[in-house]
């Protein structure tokens, strides 16, 4: 049954943004427009060279996962892949596969400003300024695109050690 659903969900992707720091809440459906149960805790993450064993085992993919780090933060790359392999199971996924990464910039531009300090003295007043010249700080972020697959369960025994997902269990 899953294998079927699998098939007629190898056409429909989709597309799930993710920020770290924020809730994210996504889910892969098939074609006909059901779910994919959850199968594990976090999808495991591969790279382009581990799609033969992925499909080999009947790997499909299912969707497609955009992560970003914090805008002003100190995330780094494995804080956006493990963001991304969470959101990839919570979807039904159990593999993302990187597409992309890199790193986005923004920047903010500060103002200048004067600050004048003044001093009285018996007969006068001395008075002095100092100026701070307008500033640009950049601010780097990771980013990266994964593909979301899923393997069915039945056939984590056909992958090697390393690329198979730990089950998911039962909450009640």
């Amino acid at each position: 049954m899953e294998n079927a659903s699998l098939a007629r969900g190898a056409v429909a992707i989709a597309t799930i943004f993710i920020s770290l720091g924020c809730g994210a809440s996504a889910k892969c459906y098939s074609k006909n427009g059901q779910e994919y149960l959850r199968a594990t805790e976090q999808a495991v993450l591969c790279t382009r060279r581990d799609l033969n064993a992925l499909t080999r085992a009947g790997g499909l993919p299912i969707g497609v996962v955009s992560a970003e780090g914090l805008q002003y933060g100190n995330s780094t790359q494995e804080d956006v892949d493990a963001k991304a392999a969470v959101t990839a199971a919570q979807s039904g996924g159990t593999h993302v596969v990187v597409v992309s990464q890199g790193l986005e910039t923004s920047y903010v531009q500060h103002a200048g400003t004067a600050q004048t300090n003044c001093k009285d003295g018996h007969s006068s007043t001395s008075c002095s300024t100092t100026y701070t010249p307008p500033s640009v700080s950049a601010h780097d972020r990771p980013v990266a695109k994964y593909e979301v697959y899923r393997v069915p369960s039945e056939r984590w025994a056909k992958l090697p050690p390393q690329l198979r997902p730990v089950a998911s269990t039962p909450r009640y």
